[in-house]
């Protein structure tokens, strides 16, 4: 298959599934850690929001998860983690773009 012959949604599978991109968005990710800075992380698919997520949970101390179609319940959970989360302390958001 040629690539004009994928769809834009076929291409966003095979960005999200770069090996060596998803190893430098983790490598960012870590370093700003490391430096005290806090993140945010955009992607357009959720699947792709999960396995950086599982790859990074064991080392960034507070990665908190923004996405659509969440309970009133859910948001409110949310919002005391964040509120929780101290100044001085480091965080990594995480959120599907365009929710």
């Amino acid at each position: 298959m040629h690539t004009s012959d994928r769809t834009i949604q076929e291409l966003y599978g095979f960005v999200a599934a770069d090996k060596k991109r998803n190893e430098r968005i983790i490598d960012d990710v870590l370093l700003a850690t490391e430096e005290g800075r806090s993140s945010t992380v955009l992607t357009e698919r959720k699947d792709h929001l999960q396995h950086l997520h599982q790859r990074l949970k064991g080392f960034v101390r507070q990665i908190v998860v923004l996405r659509g179609g969440r309970s009133a319940k859910e948001r409110r959970e949310i919002q005391e983690q964040l509120a929780s989360i101290p100044a001085e302390e480091e965080r990594s958001y995480w959120q599907p773009e365009g929710t």
